[in-house]
Parts: C-alpha cells; structure tokens; sequence
C-alpha cells in the first residue's frame, strides 16, 4: 500500500470531521431558533383569536368598532417580547379590509401565521401575526463564521499531525516488504521443482482413474437400464389402456434417455399410418407418418442414421438430429409399431432390449383391448352393447347420486321395422340399423351412452341432464332422422321414425331395474298413442309428437 493511499483516507476524515465542526453548530442553532419562533408566533395568534373571538361574540355588531380593546389585546402577548423582536399584528375582515393593525411591518425574510375569528361557528375575520427572521439569520451567520475557524483549525490538527509518523512507519513496511518478497522467491522455486515431481504422477493416476470412472459408470448405466425396464414391465402389465400405458412409457423413456427426443408409435390397425403413442423431449417428433417414410418399417430390422447422413435418415426423423435410431416392435403378425429415438449408435443395445419388452406388452394390451371391444360393442351398429350399458349405468347412477345431479334414461324403438325387414330385407335392415347406430352416435356426448338394447331397441343415457334438455334432446335426434337418407342396392329406402321412452333419475326410479322399466313403460306408451313421438314416465297425457 503506497504513502498516497494511506493518507487519503486520513485527509478525508480530517474534511469530514471539520465540516462536521463548523456546520453543526450553526444549523443546529438555526434550527431550534426557527422552531421556537414558529412555536411562540402559533402561540401568540391563538391567544389573541380567542379574546377577540370572546370580544365578536358579546358584541357581535359593533366590536369592529371597540378600538380601545382591540389595541389591548394586540399589546397583550405573553409569548412574544415585542420590543426585542419587530413584529407586526392586524385584522382582517372577510372581505380583506384591514379592520387593525398594530406595529409596523417587519423587514425580510419574515414569518407569518393566522388564525380565524368566529362568530357563531363561522368565520367573519382573521388575525395576522408576522415576526422578522433577521436577527435570527444574523446570529446563524455569526455562529457559522466562529465554526469556520474552528473547523480549519480541527483540519490542520488532523492533517498534518499524523503524516510524520505515517511516514516512519511506511519505510518500515517496505523493508519487511522486501525481505518477504526475497523469501517467496526462494520458495517459489522449491514448489516449482516439486510442481514437476508431481504432475506425471498426477497424470498416470488420471487416466487410471478414468478408466475406472467410465467402466463404473457403463455397469451403473446398465444396471439402471436394467432396473428401468424391469419396474416398466411390471406397470405395463397392470396397465387397463393403451393410453395409460402411452402415459408410463413416455414417462419412463424419458428418464431411459435423456439425450434427446423420441416417441413409441402403433400401427393403425388399417396398417396404412402410424400413430403417436408416447413421445418425450423437445421438439416432439411427428405424430404420425406412413411405414414408407420409414427405413426400419420398409426392412423389418433396426436402422440406425449418423447426423448428416441425409440419404440414410428417416422421412419422419428431425432434420437437426445428431444421430436417429428406429427400432420396429415385433409381434407375431408382423411389426406392431415402432421406437424411435433421437441418438447415436451407442444407445441401440439398450434400445433392442427395450423395444423387445414394448413389442411384448403393447401387443398384450392391444389384444386385451380388441376383445373387450368385441365383449362390449355391437358389430352391427357399432354402439356399446348391454352388457356395457348395465355396467355403466350403475356408475352413472352412483355418480348422479353423489353429484345430485339428473340423469336422462330414453329406450327407443324403430318403428314398424319388422314389415320394413319383410318389404325390403334383412340385408337393407341392417343397413337402416347401422345408420341410426351412426345418428346416434353423432347425437350423443363422448360423457353419454348410446346402446343397442337388441333388435331394434335402443337405449340413451344423457347425464347431468333435466327433463327439459332431454326433451329439446329427442326433437332435435327426430329431426335428425328425418333428414337421414339410407341408400341399399343403389337405392334409396324409405325413412324411418322412432317412438322414445324417457325416465328421470331420481323422479323415476332410484336404480338401473326401475329406470330402464318406467323408460320401457313409457315407449309402450309412445307405441300404442301413434308412434314417432316421445312418452314421459309417468305422464301419460304427455305423448306429444316430436318436433
């Protein structure tokens, strides 16, 4: 640290503290002189106001006019010393005309104050009061002069005073200085040498040690993937959906391999595209493409494509990837879907394994699903069956119940639809049948429940709805029917209505037998009143012909 740096700090303490001595004591004086005055001028103007206020008020015509003893109370002031201090005192009335003035009007700066004089609540004057703040500046000025001087004095005291023993001690600091600088160079020189020594023993010890880190780490990888694609089997095998299993493969492929992107795909069961199941990283890959735009679809076998490679590389694949690797899910009719990921080479043993087990489960799940499908649809119409509508009507029930909320049970029946079977076929009844099943399921929310009661039976549930929206519900399928054109043959067949039963849950039964009673009582009711109308459970005046 150089002599210049030590002092400064010194210099500055010296201006600090001599600024310190000869501002304080002016400004504090200043200060307090102003408050006292200020004090002592409220003061005085309060008192006055209040005995000319009294005054106002015993002669509320004519004080104006009590010179006398306005002039004694102007001259009574016990906070102010008028002969020490020039002051000035006066009334004002309202209208600003000068009713009094006592004194003479004191030089600038000045201080002034007011107070209103009432009479009756309501002000009809005010008093001024005006002190001069000369004498006060003078002093201040005269102490800040006395401050001054003693504050140069302090600045001299503390700035040349120390300098001389600043000195002595900073040769003192560069001698031991040197002498420590000698030393370090004596010792820099021995680590220097042992420096040396060490790093060839440092390098060998690192390359042994990272060895030994990647050989680690390969077993650790492996057993991770190991241990991933054992807890990913167990799950898919409790898995009830594709889509809840879509959900755990991307979760836990994600963690398999974070080095970039990738996505699981299933065949369509057309088998002409292939659709996203499982996707993770950032950007997606597509959601769906054509085995053709596949290389490992088209061969049957892994594919794997360097980044750059543009002829080797997958239609479907990202065209920023470093690397891609596309791995088909076999099943036992062929490839069932496909992993592909967006990394090198290096990932594709752990990727065969995991494809392998995906291609096991996806294939299980998928042949779970098409023969619950086939257990719960009905081939013709492709609406749920009854079996699928007494299971879900339950749940549907119990859920109301605990919502409280309404649920719209309606049973239809297609009308005259054996003489249509014995006029035009059972081949064109079918085809009548599988166009409703598609009407009705148009009409229907994903939440609601189109099934075929059998034959020609139908029965809709609409949940959370009233009897008001069943209602509007039923005209607008009618509607819907009478604009449906059912070819056969290349011809057209004749329309076709429906006569409908509805029952409310709760004002119609409490559970699935006694809805599904009251809703069929009330299509017999619809049946024997013409046909092609609505019937209410328990209104049988009420089978209005649907609009």
């Amino acid at each position: 640290m150089s002599r210049s740096a030590i002092g400064r700090p010194l210099v500055a303490l010296a201006v600090i503290l001599a600024v310190t001595v000869g501002l304080a004591p002016p400004v504090v004086y200043c200060l307090t002189g102003y408050a006292s005055l200020e004090a002592a001028l409220e003061t005085s103007v309060h008192i006055e106001g209040l005995a000319i206020t009294r005054l106002i008020n015993n002669s509320p015509e004519t004080w104006e006019f009590q010179e006398r003893l306005l002039n004694e109370v102007l001259s009574f002031n016990p906070s102010l010393d008028s002969g020490a201090r020039e002051e000035m005192v006066r009334i004002v009335a309202r209208d600003g005309r000068v009713i009094l003035e006592a004194g003479k009007t004191p030089p600038v700066p000045i201080l002034m104050r007011a107070a209103d004089l009432l009479d009756s609540g309501e002000a009809v004057a005010r008093i001024e009061a005006a002190v001069s703040l000369r004498p006060l500046l003078l002093r201040t000025a005269l102490l800040g002069a006395l401050g001054l001087a003693l504050g140069l004095a302090v600045f001299a005291l503390l700035r040349w005073l120390p300098m001389r023993t600043i000195d002595r001690a900073f040769l003192r600091v560069q001698e031991e200085a040197k002498r420590a600088e000698n030393a370090l160079a004596e010792r820099a020189a021995a680590d220097s040498r042992l420096r040396e020594l060490n790093a060839d023993l440092e390098r060998r010890v690192t390359e042994r040690t990272l060895e030994l880190e990647h050989t680690v780490a390969r077993v650790e990888r492996q057993n991770r993937d190991a241990a991933l694609l054992a807890e990913l089997s167990g799950l898919l095998q409790s898995c009830q959906s594709l889509e809840e299993a879509g959900v755990i493969v991307g979760q836990y492929c994600a963690r398999a391999y974070p080095q970039g992107p990738g996505a699981v795909y299933l065949v369509r069961s057309s088998r002409n595209y292939l659709d996203r199941l499982a996707a993770w990283g950032e950007p997606p890959p597509v959601a769906s493409f054509a085995p053709a735009e596949c290389w490992a679809m088209r061969r049957g076998r892994v594919h794997s494509a360097r980044g750059g490679d543009i002829a080797l590389a997958c239609a479907h694949a990202q065209p920023q990837a470093d690397g891609a690797l596309c791995i088909p899910l076999n099943g036992q009719d062929g490839a069932i879907g496909l992993l592909h990921l967006e990394a090198g080479a290096e990932a594709a043993k752990s990727a065969q394994a995991m494809a392998e087990q995906l291609a096991l489960a996806l294939g299980n799940l998928q042949l779970r699903e098409t023969l619950r499908e086939q257990s719960i649809r009905d081939a013709l119409t492709g609406l749920h069956n009854r079996r699928y509508l007494e299971e879900s009507l339950d749940r549907e029930i119990a859920r109301a119940k605990r919502t409280q909320a309404q649920l719209a049970v309606f049973m239809l029946d297609a009308d005259h639809f054996k003489g249509f079977n014995d006029r035009h076929g059972h081949e064109a009844g079918d085809e009548v049948l599988r166009a409703l099943g598609r009407t009705l399921r148009g009409a229907v929310r994903a939440s609601d429940l189109a099934c075929r009661f059998g034959g020609e039976e139908f029965t809709i549930v609409l949940v959370e709805s009233d009897a008001k929206s069943a209602r509007e519900w039923a005209g607008r399928l009618a509607a819907d029917l009478r604009q449906l054109e059912v070819k056969h043959a290349g011809k057209s067949l004749p329309q076709f209505t429906l006569s409908m039963g509805l029952a409310m849950y709760p004002a119609h039964g409490a559970d699935r037998e006694t809805l599904l009673q009251a809703a069929d009582l009330a299509l017999y009711e619809a049946k024997h009143s013409g046909r092609d109308c609505l019937a209410v459970a328990g209104e049988r005046e009420d089978k209005a012909r649907v609009a």
